[in-house]
């Protein structure tokens, strides 16, 4: 079962138990996509907003701990933003990652 968490202040997680990593990172890429796509405020002054993603897989990696793949995601994150923002990262596969395009 999937589900959508909020988590360490301004963080949110999505769990996706039998989702593998290339699956994830569409699931990022859509879900960055979707966000940026909507228009907030009032007409005169409309904004939008941008989203940092890191994935990461128990379809890559044994996790003994649920901390421990926290702890990638969150390094998938910082990698997202030290990239240029607005993007999706993981720590994992290569080309996997490569073979899903960098959102946007």
């Amino acid at each position: 079962c999937d589900f959508p968490a909020r988590y360490d202040g301004g963080k949110f997680a999505l769990v996706l138990p039998e989702t593998n990593l290339a699956r994830a990172l569409h699931v990022g890429k859509k879900v960055g996509s979707e966000i940026k796509g909507c228009t907030f405020g009032i007409a005169v002054k409309p904004f939008s907003l941008t989203v940092s993603i890191g994935v990461s897989s128990t379809s890559e990696k044994q996790y003994f701990d649920w901390r421990q793949m926290l702890q990638d995601t969150n390094r998938a994150l910082d990698a997202a933003k030290n990239r240029g923002k607005d993007r999706v990262e993981s720590l994992f596969s290569e080309s996997i990652a490569k073979s899903i395009a960098s959102y946007p």
